[in-house]
């Protein structure tokens, strides 16, 4: 299979299998609102975006190092398993890091951030869930940059389906609430966390030993774009808690509820940018004048591809949300049209950095019109919300693209 034809073959597979995700959770859409209230959905939705965000922060962004730099030791097996280690080494120490500081300034977080969450079951099945999917995300990146689609597209639905059928039997049978939705991300992220041992013990993926010139030379690339990787997860966080703050955590579960709608536009680029990403690092370390025309030509079908789905989301959302959900959610769909406009605009400026972190020289300065996005983000959040209510946080999402597209 050519690189073009795997490329979209992959692309297929992720999107079929986050569309197969997506579809589930649609269909569960009148369980969940039946069965949740409005501020069970902003406590998950507060919960879910602070361990996304940390996520990011623990990884160090060596799991973009990894897809980055496997190719350079192609005829190296050996240091392939000892790069595979030495990441997996360096995330463990972040977590356990992480842990300590989460103990030591608990009180601050429990008075600001988390306040009115306790921590038994909410906090501590945040972070179980954080310590799989951090580790998990590892072996993720290592799937996708040896371009093994099937079977990664096989097992993120199977552990999805099991996280289903776990939040409806919590819901259901036990009424567990906000909990039963925490518990069912444990189940699927702790399946993932065991196909992955199991995948690299059968494998022989990994050789641990600290190797600091390896180590060193990892860092020296990805700790430059962490505030490009974290921000969009930081601002997204920030901006859910002052909602909670300068609203209702009520108000977050609708608008966690209309992001749920417009997330099929993020299956269409995450699954597509999860095959692009491997495919266009390896025509770029090509030097001949043919890869410009092949990237043009890749980048412009996929982005027609997102264009009819923008379409159809904007036309029967509407209808969508009205027949599926509880009354108290329906106002949510007073936030799609701005929500499909944002998603548009992130399609092109997500083309440009998928490049951009190719190159080592401007991955370094992708910092900081990251920052600049996410203090507009959070800014017009901040000033709007007050004044709009949870439009606020949808302008302050058009605002930030705007900037990160303008610079």
């Amino acid at each position: 299979m050519s690189g073009k034809s795997k490329l979209f073959a992959n692309s297929a597979l992720y999107t079929l299998s986050s569309l197969g995700a997506k579809g589930l959770a649609f269909v569960l859409v009148p369980v969940y609102t039946y069965y949740l209230r409005p501020e069970d959905c902003g406590l998950v939705n507060l919960i879910v975006s602070f361990v996304a965000m940390v996520n990011y922060l623990i990884l160090l962004s060596l799991d973009s190092v990894l897809m980055r730099v496997w190719g350079d030791y192609a005829d190296q097996p050996l240091m392939r398993k000892k790069l595979y280690g030495n990441i997996l080494l360096m995330v463990g120490a972040a977590y356990g890091i992480f842990l300590l500081l989460f103990w030591i300034f608990y009180d601050f977080l429990q008075n600001t951030l988390f306040e009115g969450i306790p921590f038994l079951p909410y906090l501590l099945i945040a972070l179980l869930i954080l310590f799989c999917s951090s580790v998990f995300t590892i072996h993720r990146r290592y799937l996708e940059t040896v371009q093994e689609g099937k079977i990664l597209a096989g097992i993120s639905f199977l552990g999805l389906l099991m996280g289903a059928g776990t939040a409806v039997s919590l819901l259901v049978l036990f009424n567990y609430g906000a909990a039963a939705m925490l518990l069912s991300t444990l189940v699927a992220d702790g399946f993932y966390l065991l196909f992955m041992i199991v995948d690299v013990i059968r494998r022989r993926l990994v050789v641990f030993s600290i190797d600091l010139q390896l180590m060193k030379r990892l860092l020296a690339y990805s700790l430059p774009i962490i505030p490009h990787n974290i921000s969009g997860y930081a601002g997204h966080f920030f901006s859910r808690y002052l909602i909670k703050k300068l609203d209702s955590i009520a108000s977050l579960g609708i608008f966690s509820l209309a992001l749920q709608f417009t997330s099929l536009i993020e299956v269409f680029q995450d699954s597509c940018g999860h095959a692009y990403r491997p495919w266009l690092n390896k025509l770029l370390q090509r030097e001949d004048e043919s890869r410009n025309a092949e990237i043009h030509q890749a980048s412009l079908l996929l982005l027609n591809l997102y264009s009819v789905v923008y379409i159809l989301i904007g036309l029967f959302a509407f209808e969508v949300i009205v027949l599926m959900v509880a009354p108290s959610f329906r106002v949510a769909w007073k936030l799609l049209p701005l929500l499909v406009a944002v998603y548009s605009l992130n399609s092109i400026y997500y083309f440009y950095i998928y490049q951009a972190f190719y190159y080592k020289h401007v991955s370094n300065k992708i910092f900081l019109i990251s920052i600049v996005g996410s203090v507009v983000y959070l800014g017009l959040v901040a000033a709007l919300t007050p004044f709009v209510g949870i439009l606020g946080a949808v302008l302050g999402l058009l605002g930030s693209i705007v900037v990160r597209i303008g610079g």
